[in-house]
Formats: C-alpha cells, sequence, structure tokens
C-alpha cells in the first residue's frame, strides 16, 4: 500500500497455495488443488465532496482429482471455477443531508468441469455489466431515506457435452432494479425500517415484481433491544446443486420462473456485565421455485435439433431442471465478548430445511444437501501476556451436523460382453438423501507474536488447520468388485501446519 499525494493510497496484494506443489505430492488425503488470486484498490480524493473508489479482483480454483490412484484404470475429474470483478465507485456530497454513490461494476464468472472417464465436459459462464446509484437524504435528526437504482446487462450460457446428448442454452436478459427505504425514529426508544424494491427482469419472457420490506426495533431496556423483520425476496439468478459438488448457474426465462422468498424474523439482544452481548433470533423463511437438475432429461425432454451423430442437443431450459418449493425454519443463538483479554464468541443454530418437488420423491419433502440440522462455533482470541496482544493464541472450533445423501439400494453391470471385457456399473438409489455422513469437527489453533520497533512492526505467527486431524467426509464413490459395491469415503484437508510472518512499516 502506497499513498498518492495524501489525497489517496493504492493497495494490492496477490497469493497462491501450493498444495499441490507439496504436501499433495505426498499425503494421499489431499487431492492435487490450488487457488490464486490478487486484487488492485485506489482511493483518490478529487475535493472535499467528490472521492473516487477503483477495484480489480481476479482469481481461480483448479481441482485435479483421481478416485483410484492405485488402479490401472483409474478415474477422475478436472474442475476449475473463476472470477473477475472490477469496479469504479463515485461518492459525492452535494450537501450535508444528501450523500450519494453511483457505480459501474463488471464480473465474469466461468467454470469447467471434466470428467474424461465418462466423456462428460460442463461449461458454465456468467458475465455482468451493471450501472447503479444510490442516494441517502436526511429530512430530519430522526427521519432518512435511501433510494437508488440499478441496470444489469447480463449473459448467460451453459454447454454440457455428454455421452448420447447435449445442452447448448445461452441468453442476454437485462434487470432493471429501482428502490427506496425509509428510517424513522418516531421515538426514543423505537425505530422503524420501510422499503420497497421494483425488479423488471427482461429475458425472453418479462418479470415484474415488487418487493416489500419492514423491520422495527424497539428498546425495552437500557440492555435489552427486541427485533422484527419481514421481507419478500426475488432472485433471477439460480444456483443449480448437482449430484456432486459442482453447481450450475442459470438465469430465469419462460420456462424457469423468478425465484421468490418470504422471511419472518424475531430477535432478542441483551448486554450482560457491560463485557457481554447475547444475541436470540428465531426464523421462517419460504421458498417457491428454485430449481434442481433433472437426471432423467435424456427420457423426458423433446430436443430442438440433433448433432451429427443423431444425438439430442438441448438448446433451452426446458424440462432441464426440476422446479422446487421449500421452507428454512429455525433458531440461532450468541454470546458475544468484545472486550478484554479473553474476547470472541460463541454461537449454536439449529434448522430444518426441506424441499419438494412434483417428480421428485413422490411429491413429499425431503432434506437438500446443504442441509445442517446443528452447527456449533467457537471463536476465541486470547492475549496470553499482560502487554496486550505481544502473545496471542486464537481457537476456531466448528460441529456441525452431517450433510444427507444418497446411498445406493442395487446395481447392475452394462456393457459387458464375451468380445468387450469393459463393463459398467449403474447404481439405483434408495429413498433421496436417506442417510448422513458422519459429523463435521475441525478445531484451529493459532500462536502469534507482535514485536514493535521504532519504526515497524514484526510480526511472526504459527497456525495449525485442524489440528486433531479430523477426517471429515467431503463425498463418497463406490467400487464395485466381485458383484459388491464398496463404499469409498474422501476426506477434507487434514491437519495442515502453517508458518508465515507479517511486516509492517
Amino acid at each position: 500500500q502506497v499513498p498518492i499525494n495524501n489525497k489517496g493510497s493504492v493497495s494490492g496484494s496477490i497469493r497462491r497455495t501450493y498444495f499441490d506443489k507439496t504436501i499433495a505430492k505426498s499425503v494421499d488425503e489431499i487431492p492435487d488443488y490450488y487457488f490464486y488470486d490478487g486484487n488492485i484498490k485506489g482511493f483518490y480524493n478529487l475535493d472535499d465532496k467528490n472521492k473516487l473508489t477503483v477495484s480489480v479482483f481476479s482469481g481461480l480454483d483448479n481441482l485435479n482429482f483421481i478416485f483410484n490412484e492405485k488402479s490401472s484404470n483409474e478415474t477422475g475429474f478436472n474442475l476449475n471455477w473463476g472470477n473477475k470483478t472490477g469496479s469504479l465507485k463515485w461518492t459525492r456530497v452535494f450537501n450535508p443531508r444528501l450523500y450519494s454513490n453511483f457505480w459501474v461494476t463488471t464480473s465474469n464468472f466461468d467454470s469447467e468441469f471434466d470428467l474424461s472417464a465418462l466423456k462428460i465436459l460442463e461449461k458454465n459462464k456468467i458475465k455482468d455489466l451493471t450501472i447503479k446509484g444510490n442516494l441517502e437524504f436526511a429530512f430530519s435528526n430522526s427521519f432518512r431515506t435511501n433510494f437508488g437504482f440499478e441496470q444489469k446487462n447480463i449473459h448467460a450460457s451453459y454447454k454440457e457435452d455428454a455421452p448420447g446428448f447435449g445442452i447448448d442454452v445461452s441468453t442476454d436478459p437485462k434487470h432493471y432494479i429501482g428502490y427506496v427505504q425509509s428510517n424513522w425514529k418516531p421515538l426514543t426508544k423505537f425505530e422503524i425500517d420501510a422499503g420497497l424494491r421494483y425488479n423488471l427482469f427482461n429475458s425472453d419472457t418479462t418479470y415484474q415484481n415488487l418487493a416489500p420490506r419492514f423491520s422495527m426495533k424497539y428498546r425495552l431496556s437500557d440492555k435489552i433491544n427486541l427485533r422484527a423483520a419481514t421481507g419478500v425476496y426475488y432472485q433471477y439468478l439460480h444456483r443449480i446443486p448437482r449430484f456432486f459438488m459442482t453447481s450450475i448457474w442459470s438465469v430465469s426465462n419462460k420456462y424457469q420462473q423468478e425465484s421468490s422468498s418470504r422471511h419472518f424474523i424475531l430477535g432478542y439482544q441483551q448486554e450482560i456485565n457491560k463485557d457481554y452481548q447475547l444475541e436470540a433470533e428465531v426464523f421462517h423463511k419460504n421458498y417457491k421455485d428454485i430449481y434442481s437438475f433433472n437426471q432423467n432429461l435424456v427420457v423426458e425432454i423433446e430436443p430442438e435439433e440433433y448433432n451429427d451423430l443423431e444425438e439430442p442437443i438441448y438448446k433451452n431450459t426446458k424440462g432441464i431442471f426440476n422446479n422446487v418449493d421449500g421452507y428454512s425454519t429455525g433458531f440461532e443463538l450468541m454470546l458475544r465478548k468484545d472486550v478484554g483479554r479473553v474476547n470472541g464468541w460463541i454461537g449454536y443454530s439449529y434448522t430444518k430445511t426441506r424441499y419438494k418437488a412434483d417428480n421428485i420423491n413422490q411429491g413429499k419433502y425431503y432434506s437438500p444437501r446443504h442441509d445442517r440440522t446443528s452447527t456449533f462455533n467457537l471463536v476465541s482470541n486470547i492475549d496470553l501476556t499482560e502487554t496486550r496482544g505481544k502473545w496471542r493464541l486464537g481457537l476456531n472450533f466448528v460441529y456441525s451436523t452431517g450433510q444427507p445423501f444418497t446411498e445406493p439400494g442395487s446395481g447392475y453391470i452394462i456393457g459387458s460382453s464375451p468380445s468387450s471385457p469393459a463393463r459398467y456399473v449403474e447404481y439405483y438409489p434408495t429413498k433421496i438423501n436417506n442417510i448422513r455422513f458422519p459429523a463435521y469437527a475441525r478445531l484451529d489453533v493459532s500462536l502469534t507474536y507482535k514485536k514493535k520497533f521504532k519504526n515497524w512492526t514484526l510480526i511472526p505467527y504459527i497456525q495449525i488447520y485442524n489440528i486433531g486431524n479430523r477426517k471429515n467426509v467431503w463425498f463418497v464413490n463406490y467400487n464395485y468388485e466381485n458383484g459388491i459395491p464398496e463404499i469409498k469415503e474422501h476426506y477434507m484437508f487434514p491437519i495442515l501446519p502453517t508458518a508465515g510472518v507479517n511486516i509492517k512499516f
């Protein structure tokens, strides 16, 4: 980070992981994986009322995974995904009552999934160019209003080449947004936020929606706050979870309606002995028109065209995705301490998430892959010396219910003949997501030393990820030998120590 004529600054960073070049070479549990990212940010004060901010980011993740490295017929996949973003922000103070921000932003997401053993290649791209503005006007000390606009130009494409069929969907929708939100304090202890958002999404069909928002906060006493919130939310960009770790991104069209959700939230906050904050929240959220991939699309959908091999090509999303409704309900508890030689927070959440679709699980509710019933978190920083921050111990512990998955109930062999010794195993599933992985648990520990000199500071540190070397299940696959399916568990990262140093001057 360096200054610019006492009116601004420029900062930048770049990093890359080297698991693939180091530990993964000798430890089987660590996959051949790396990521890199970098960003540049610039801030400049044009004058007392105008400021410019420029930001650029680029990042890429790459995973090359082999299912059975010791086998002569090793199979696996390569997956890479990344984002490139940029933004220009102009902040303008028109007068003491009117404050504004204006942006021009762009983003480019793309992913590629290559399962060469099954001859499956999948590519997904989402590009976005956005112009938006937000203004805040203070009518008085007790009443202020935010209002703004947003216009998005989107390009979305999804292509898949697979044995027997192909998918090639591309679209260029536009999204127009206008909103207003007001904050009113009619009483010293009472505060209300209310707003309305208008969406117009223009694809091969047009969607228009009004989304109201409302929340209120009441100070019951000097130490207790009560709050309630509700709202209607719409989304036109859809994340489609897959049977594996990858997801597909798609946008609304005449075959995919906009997704919507209604939120209902009640909260309680209390200060305990000045140093502690207790927060509790209960919530219920309804989801409508979210989507999952249709595994039976080849036999259920009529294609638009055929390739040279007379294989079907699907040119739109009709029937490619299942229409899903659902809900989440639960509560969250948090005890937080922000000051003192020992600080941090403890949190627990209980959530029940259920989905249902007409052609899945006989139209009955089921647990989606991301459902985790209970999650417990502990984050703590402990100053070990009288001089605060000289020696610091950091702890991060997380425990959560295992994710559900669908186990096979039976299997059968196809493609086997006297002239062709190759054979493939297909599995017939049982009830969807009927069992769960073992619980996820992980403890991370860090030790930091801070030494200040005259004009600079030295901060060496040691961090140990997953210090208990817990084998958390990432996913499972099945090996077929002697007619009996054998479960093969694949794990997330094992214990990973890291040492480094920060220098500030």
